[in-house]
C-alpha cells in the first residue's frame, strides 16, 4: 500500500478539471494526460488559502493526518472525524474536493491507463525479469493487519505450480514457509520485510517511503508479468475476501494492453514485454 494513496480533483477556473496526487507520484510515474499531475509541490504554497470539501480540511491540506475508520469503510480526517471523500456524480463550488482512499478494484485500472511507469522504475523491474530468468509462477499474500489461511492454501498448489515461483507478501512468515514447501531455491522474492508481523505500509521505521512506495509498485507489476498468478483469499469475519491489491495484479493480468502501455516504451520496457511474450508461448 502507498504511503498517502490520496488524489485531490482542483478545479482551475473556468472550471477546468485537474486531478492531482498529493504524494510525488512523479517518483514513480509519468502522466499521459495533462490534466493528471502527479506532484503536489507546484500548489503546496496556495491550497491552504482555497475553499475545500470537506470543509473541514480548509488550512489544512499540507498538514492533515488520515487515519483508516472501519465502520465507514473509508480514511477519515484524525482531528475533525470528516470521511475525507466525495460523491464523484456530485460537482461542487469548493476550489479542491479531496479524495483519500485505498484503490486496487476496476477504476484503479481505469487510472492506470492514463500512467506509464518512470524510467528507472522499469530499469528495475528489467533487472527484476532478467534475474527470474524463465517462466515462472506468483503468489500474492496479505497476512499481517489481515490475516489469511496460506499454509493450506499453498500445500493445496505445490504439486501443481510452476517453478520457479515469485512471492509478493507482507510477512515475513509467508515468505519462509514458501521457500520451505517449494524449496529455497525456487521462491524469488525482491521486497524487504521487517523481522515483525507488521504491516509495511504502517511501519514509519523500515525502509523510506520511497523504498516502500517502489517495492509495492514493482511487486504489483511483476505478479502480473507471471505466467500463472495465484491470489489468496483473506480471513474477514467468518466470511473470505481478496485484497483490492491481489485483485489489481489479477486484472493486469486479464488486461495485458493496458500492462503493456504502463512499461512505456523504453529499450527496457520492450525487452521485458518480449521476453515475457516470449515465456508466455513456452508455457510448462
Amino acid at each position: 500500500m502507498l504511503d498517502k494513496l490520496a488524489v485531490s480533483r482542483l478545479l482551475i477556473r473556468p472550471m477546468k478539471k485537474c486531478y492531482i496526487f498529493t504524494i510525488k507520484f512523479s517518483n514513480y510515474f509519468l502522466s499521459k494526460d495533462p490534466n493528471l499531475i502527479l506532484d503536489f509541490d507546484f500548489i503546496r504554497h496556495s491550497v491552504d488559502t482555497m475553499d475545500v470539501m470537506p470543509p473541514e480540511l480548509k488550512g489544512r491540506l499540507n498538514s492533515y493526518t488520515p487515519q483508516w475508520y472501519g465502520a465507514v469503510k473509508n480514511f477519515v480526517d484524525t482531528e475533525s472525524g470528516a470521511r475525507i471523500c466525495f460523491d464523484i456524480t456530485k460537482e461542487y463550488d469548493a476550489d479542491i474536493v479531496v479524495r483519500h482512499a485505498c484503490g486496487g478494484n476496476e477504476r484503479a485500472l481505469i487510472a492506470l491507463k492514463t500512467l506509464v511507469l518512470h524510467d528507472h522504475m522499469v530499469a528495475n523491474l528489467e533487472r527484476r525479469i532478467n534475474a527470474i530468468g524463465r517462466p515462472f509462477s506468483a503468489i500474492h499474500i496479505r497476512n499481517t493487519d489481515y490475516r489469511t489461511d496460506y499454509e493450506q492454501a499453498i500445500d493445496q498448489i505445490k504439486k501443481s505450480i510452476l517453478l520457479p515461483v515469485f512471492v509478493a507478501t507482507d510477512s515475513s512468515k509467508c515468505r519462509d514457509y514458501c521457500r520451505k514447501v517449494f524449496d529455497d531455491s525456487n521462491v524469488i522474492s525482491f521486497s524487504k520485510l521487517p523481522d515483525e508481523e507488521i504491516p509495511i505500509h504502517s511501519t514509519r521505521n523500515f525502509l523510506t517511503p520511497f523504498e516502500r512506495n517502489s517495492d509495492a509498485i514493482l511487486d504489483l507489476v511483476t505478479l502480473a508479468l507471471s505466467n500463472e498468478y495465484y491470489k489468496i483469499p483473506l480471513r474477514v469475519g467468518s466470511a473470505f475476501a481478496y485484497s483490492n491489491y491481489s485483485n489489481l495484479a489479477e486484472l493486469l493480468v486479464r488486461n495485458s494492453g493496458i500492462l503493456i502501455s504502463l512499461l512505456g516504451q523504453s529499450a527496457s520496457a520492450k525487452a521485458i514485454i518480449e521476453r515475457v511474450i516470449a515465456w508466455q508461448s513456452i508455457g510448462r
